[in-house]
C-alpha cells in the first residue's frame, strides 16, 4: 500500500511540475497580450483575473499531453484556477524570486520568442511551389531505387564468444540454432536471429559497409563491434525497392525546405551578431599560474 501511495505522490508531483511549466508560458503569453480586446475574463482568483486566452492556452497544453483529446472548458478552467492558487502560494513563499525559477522562465521565454520569430519568418516567405519540390524529389528520391537487405544476426556480449560461434558455424552448425541458443538479442533470438528486411540507412554504417560487399547466404568473416555487443550477420537476400511517390513525400519535403530556410535565417543572424563565448574557469591545478 505504501508503494502505491508513493507512486501516486510521484505521479502527482510530475503532473503539477509539467502544468506549472505550462503556467509559466501563460504568464509570458499574458505579458505579450495585455490589452487584447478579444480576451475576456473568466474568473478572478484572489484579485487575479484569468482570461479566456489563458483557458485556450492551457487547453492546448492538456490536449497535447493526452494525445489530442482536449478537455471541456469547465475542466480546463478548474485546472487553471488550481494552477493560479499554487502560483500565488509560490509567490508568498518567495519561490518565484529564486534564480532557478528565473532561469526556467527565461528559457521558456526564449523558446516562445524563437517560435514566434520562426512563424513570422515563414509568413513572409514565398510559398514553396510544387515545381520546386518536384525538382528536389527528382534529384534526391525519384530516380533512385533503394537497396534492402534480409538478414539474420547473433549478438554476444564479448568478442571471444562471437569468435567461438563463428568456429561452430564453419564446422557446419546451423545459424538459426546458434541464434536461438546463444544470441543476447531478445527481439530476434526466438526467431533464429531473423531481422527481416531493412535498408542501409536503418542500420549502423559499419554493418551497411559489410553488407554491401556480401553475397546472399554469406556470413560475416569477423564479428562486428556495435554499441550493443558483438554481431555476427548472415545475409539471406537483397532486393531493390521503388522510391515513394512524390505525393507521398511532398509534405515532408516542404517541411524540410522550410526548416533549411529557417536554419539559413538563423545562420545569417549569427553572422551579424556580436557573440562572445565566456571561457570556462581554469582547473584547480592551473590556478595561480
Amino acid at each position: 500500500m505504501m508503494k502505491q501511495e508513493l507512486n501516486q505522490c510521484v505521479s502527482w508531483r510530475k503532473s503539477v511540475y509539467a502544468l506549472m511549466i505550462a503556467f509559466l508560458g501563460m504568464l509570458l503569453l499574458n505579458g505579450c497580450n495585455k490589452g487584447d480586446s478579444s480576451s475576456k475574463s473568466v474568473a478572478v482568483v484572489n484579485g487575479k483575473t484569468l482570461s479566456s486566452e489563458d483557458v485556450e492556452f492551457l487547453g492546448g497544453v492538456l490536449a497535447a499531453r493526452s494525445g489530442g483529446n482536449r478537455p471541456a472548458d469547465d475542466v480546463v478552467l478548474k485546472e487553471l484556477i488550481r494552477l493560479e492558487l499554487l502560483k500565488q502560494e509560490a509567490d508568498k513563499e518567495g519561490l518565484t524570486s529564486t534564480d532557478s525559477y528565473k532561469t526556467k522562465l527565461d528559457a521558456i521565454s526564449r523558446n516562445m520568442a524563437a517560435e514566434a520569430e520562426a512563424e513570422s519568418y515563414f509568413s513572409k516567405l514565398v510559398e514553396v511551389t510544387d515545381s520546386e519540390l518536384r525538382k528536389i524529389y527528382d534529384q534526391n528520391i525519384g530516380n533512385t531505387r533503394q537497396k534492402q537487405y534480409k538478414a539474420r544476426q547473433i549478438v554476444t556480449d564479448d568478442e571471444q564468444s562471437a569468435k567461438d560461434i563463428l568456429v561452430k558455424l564453419k564446422e557446419g552448425a546451423k545459424f538459426e540454432d546458434l541464434a536461438k541458443s546463444s544470441s543476447k538479442d531478445s527481439s530476434t533470438r526466438d526467431k533464429g536471429g531473423e531481422i527481416g528486411w531493412f535498408s542501409a540507412g536503418q542500420t549502423s554504417p559499419a554493418v551497411a559497409k559489410v553488407l554491401g560487399d556480401m553475397v546472399n547466404g554469406e556470413i560475416t568473416a569477423t564479428p562486428i563491434h556495435m554499441q550493443v555487443g558483438w554481431h555476427i550477420i548472415q545475409l539471406e537476400d537483397t532486393r531493390k525497392v521503388d522510391p515513394p511517390t512524390f505525393d507521398a513525400v511532398k509534405e515532408q519535403l516542404k517541411a524540410a525546405v522550410k526548416q533549411e530556410r529557417l536554419q539559413k535565417h538563423a545562420s545569417e543572424l549569427e553572422e551579424k551578431a556580436k557573440i562572445v563565448l565566456t571561457p570556462p574557469k581554469a582547473a584547480p591545478s592551473e590556478w595561480g599560474k
